[in-house]
């Protein structure tokens, strides 16, 4: 136990996370940085004949145990043989040119490495921003070229494992793309990539690979039901067409309608915890009166664990649990993620809808500052949800008047994360605007029900273990084993009582 004084403690609390949070960090680039500095001493020419080498090494133990190239790859980074090692084939290499790191991602390409052809490609762009001499447009078609390359492979990986994750990598990697360079000659000029038995060209523009990408996401969408179990695409695509499938109205309407379902379906459970939460601050004072007594106690810990004690014991006097408020967030948020899972299956299907200045002439004026669609990113909608995130977590009630402070603190810091976050992660704009209905409806609630009258606190156990009897009854056991009144002002249980015929009783006979 910390021996700070009481109020201090969840200034202390957060201090420690913060500062954990730093040295983590800090550890985390200290350990790259060193890795980074590394020297290797062999030549480009040995690291560029290790890499073919280890290529032919993957192709050849896939064909001698009739296996697939990703299980290959697999079984030889579990082995211990230092001949059957790809770890030059996998890795970075700084020594090596732009020219040598784009044909070590050809051969990733080749083999359908997706994950091991990103920090290749990372150490491509190093190399072609190192050039001296190259305007900066031509810099940048030379990093999409690349870009495609690693594309194309993560479209074929999704395509072979049947894996949406791997088209929400490639998303992230297309959409800013698309969104500033479709409309310029490099988005139609083909690149080198490996031919598949899907995917047969070798050659292929960042057009076709769009379209490819959107093909792909509409198929696996259809064909993968949301946990197993859930037809996440039919249900969002049967809610667009229930309002028309117009593409100005339907897309953005879709996302209102399912908040409205959503809260909907959970407003009796966060219901009861907003009134339930509204009743626990009522005890706050209590709470503070026997924090108030050993504020000034020489020994803080024997004193907190008292403060403890006598806090529980106040909580069950009044029947109050205060771990009761976690319950309500556990049953919502499967929902949750169930709608957000089903609208990323309809991800690419959003691009059909607009909303207010998202639209493709907006983000033409704007040079694609806005976006063009739902299917896309829109930074003024990123801030407009984190503004409600924020709120939100203003007006949600807490879960132990003890910490309100603290809760509110932490509530404020994780909307404010999830805001930056929604910055980077390549999640589209219907999502996000589900999202902020999903909000505006919570907050709503909210008000409404800190507005509701609140009965006063009634003390329902007496501290030595009985109960306290409600107005006009006297606990006594019944057959049941529950409480029963005894009859008052001509009632038994809230029934009008019988006395039926007095019974005349023999004097008993004396000894």
């Amino acid at each position: 136990m910390s021996k700070a004084a009481p109020a201090q403690a969840p200034k202390q609390n957060m201090m420690s996370t913060i500062m954990l949070m730093i040295a983590l960090f800090l550890g985390v680039n200290l350990m790259c940085n060193k890795q980074s500095t590394q020297e290797d001493p062999r030549t480009e020419a040995q690291i560029v004949t290790a890499i073919q080498q280890q290529a032919g090494v993957v192709r050849s133990t896939a064909a001698k145990d009739h296996i697939t190239i990703s299980d290959a790859v697999k079984a030889l980074k579990e082995s211990t043989l230092k001949s059957d090692s790809i770890t030059d084939l996998i890795s970075p290499h700084p020594q090596l040119s732009a020219k040598e790191d784009l044909d070590q991602m050809h051969l990733l390409d080749d083999l359908g490495m997706d994950f091991s052809i990103r920090g290749v490609e990372g150490a491509y762009e190093t190399q072609i921003d190192a050039i001296k001499g190259m305007s900066v447009a031509d810099k940048q078609d030379l990093k999409i070229k690349a870009q495609m390359v690693e594309m194309h492979t993560l479209i074929v990986a999704a395509a072979e494992r049947h894996e949406m994750q791997r088209v929400v990598s490639a998303a992230g990697i297309l959409m800013p793309l698309e969104r500033g360079y479709d409309s310029k000659p490099i988005w139609q000029q083909p690149v080198p990539v490996a031919s598949t038995k899907l995917y047969p060209a070798s050659l292929a523009t960042p057009a076709q690979l769009t379209n490819d990408l959107n093909t792909l996401s509409t198929e696996l969408g259809k064909s993968s039901p949301v946990w197993g179990f859930f037809p996440g695409y039919q249900f969002v695509d049967w809610v667009v067409h229930l309002t028309g499938a117009n593409s100005g109205l339907s897309y953005w309407l879709t996302a209102l309608l399912m908040a409205f379902f959503v809260r909907g379906v959970i407003y009796p459970v966060s219901q009861r915890q907003m009134m339930w939460s509204r009743k626990m601050q009522q005890l706050t004072p209590l709470v503070n009166e026997i924090k108030a007594e050993y504020k000034n106690k020489p020994n803080q810990t024997a004193a907190q664990q008292e403060i403890s004690q006598r806090t529980m014991a106040l909580y069950k006097e009044y029947g109050m649990n205060p771990l009761a408020g976690c319950v309500p967030a556990f049953i919502q948020m499967p929902l949750f993620l169930l709608v957000y899972d089903s609208m990323l299956n309809y991800r690419f299907e959003f691009q059909k809808g607009t909303f207010l200045w998202i639209n493709p002439s907006t983000s033409a004026l704007s040079h694609g500052f806005f976006a063009r669609n739902l299917g896309e990113k829109d930074y003024v909608l990123i801030i407009i949800y984190a503004i409600s995130m924020v709120t939100t977590a203003l007006l949600t009630p807490v879960t132990d008047p003890t910490n309100m402070k603290q809760q509110r603190i932490m509530g404020v810091s994780v909307s404010g994360f999830f805001g930056i976050m929604m910055f980077f992660w390549p999640v589209p704009s219907a999502f996000i605007l589900y999202w902020i209905f999903t909000n505006i409806l919570a907050t709503a609630q909210s008000l409404r029900s800190y507005r509701l009258p609140l009965p006063p606190l009634v003390k329902v156990n007496a501290p030595n273990g009985g109960v306290y009897p409600i107005a006009g009854t006297i606990p006594g056991p019944s057959k049941e084993g529950k409480l029963n009144g005894a009859a008052t002002n001509g009632t038994l249980n809230g029934k009008p009582k019988s006395t039926g015929t007095p019974k005349i009783h023999k004097p008993r006979k004396k000894k």
